[in-house]
C-alpha cells in the first residue's frame, strides 16, 4: 500500500530523522497505521515502513487482512512515527492505495520463505485479535 500525503514533506527531513533514530537505538520505521470502517469504526496498529519516495509512504500487507479490507472501504488514514526518543512524532494524513503488483512482487522475493507463507497459514481473526 501506499500512503499520498496531502502535506508536503520533505523526504531528506524523514532521513535525517530516522538517522538519528537509529543512533539512539529505536526503530525507526515503526509506524502506527490508523485505518476505520466505512461507519466510522476506528482501529490502529503498527506496521513497519518499507519505502518512502515522491510518491509517498510505502507498507505492505496481505490483501485479504483486516488493514487491507478496511483501506478498501475508506482510503483515508493516518500514520503515526513515535520518535519519542527524539522527543519527536512524525504524522501523516492522506489517501492509501495499492502498489503496483510488480514492486510487491519484488518485495515478497525477498523475504524469508516462512515469512512468505505465514499470512496464509493464520487467519485474519487469529493475526488481527482485537475487535
Amino acid at each position: 500500500m501506499r500512503i499520498v500525503s496531502g502535506i508536503s514533506i520533505r523526504s531528506a527531513d524523514i532521513a535525517r530523522d530516522a538517522t538519528q533514530a537509529i543512533l539512539t537505538r529505536f526503530e525507526p520505521t515503526a509506524m502506527s497505521l490508523a485505518t476505520s470502517w466505512r461507519d466510522g469504526r476506528p482501529l490502529v496498529r503498527t506496521v513497519l515502513l518499507k519505502g518512502l519516495d515522491a510518491l509517498g509512504f510505502v507498507f505492505f500487507t496481505n490483501l485479504e487482512s483486516r488493514k487491507a479490507h478496511q483501506i478498501s472501504e475508506n482510503p483515508n488514514v493516518s500514520l503515526l512515527f513515535p520518535w519519542l526518543a527524539l522527543q519527536r512524532q512524525v504524522i501523516v494524513t492522506g489517501r492509501a492505495s495499492q502498489i503496483p503488483v510488480v514492486e510487491a512482487l519484488k518485495y515478497f522475493v525477498t523475504r524469508p520463505r516462512g515469512r512468505q507463507l505465514a499470512p496464509w497459514g493464520i487467519s485474519t481473526e487469529q493475526r488481527d485479535f482485537v475487535t
